[in-house]
């Protein structure tokens, strides 16, 4: 019995979870030097967690994304599109005092960077995540 009211709370969890396609109080992190954009819930849980996506293919697509916020925002994931699965699980590390990112990854094996120094902006709301942005240019911070 137990074990059926725990399913049955984590069926209603994910069943409320699922139903926020966009987080009300969206954040829009947009990477100014590349087509990427990561959108991010602006509703901090308890210890500074919170959750969105990610545009790694910059086709208007995101892939989940979970972290936290604080002095840092930091957001990790491995990325999803069409069926093709990233080769590396990564992080995001935003910098809100220098408004510079780091990209780093890891193959299980060793931690790299794949981005690191980068500029960085947000605006409030969604990062209309519904198709391409044409108004973002440059390649994706992964180089697809």
């Amino acid at each position: 019995m137990k074990k059926l009211s725990v399913l049955a709370t984590l069926a209603v969890a994910i069943m409320f979870l699922g139903s926020r396609a966009t987080p009300a109080h969206a954040l829009c992190i947009h990477l100014a030097n590349f087509c990427d954009t990561v959108q991010l819930s602006n509703d901090v849980i308890e210890g500074g967690h919170m959750f969105g996506k990610w545009d790694w293919m910059c086709v208007g697509v995101g892939t989940s994304v979970s972290g936290t916020k604080s002095a840092k925002i930091t957001v990790g994931t491995r990325p999803v599109y069409g069926g093709y699965t990233f080769p590396y699980t990564t992080d995001f590390v935003f910098s809100k005092a220098t408004k510079l990112f780091e990209l780093v990854a890891t193959d299980g094996n060793s931690t790299f960077f794949l981005r690191s120094g980068e500029p960085w902006t947000n605006s409030g709301g969604s990062c209309g995540l519904a198709g391409p942005h044409p108004r973002f240019s440059g390649p994706s911070t992964v180089g697809r």
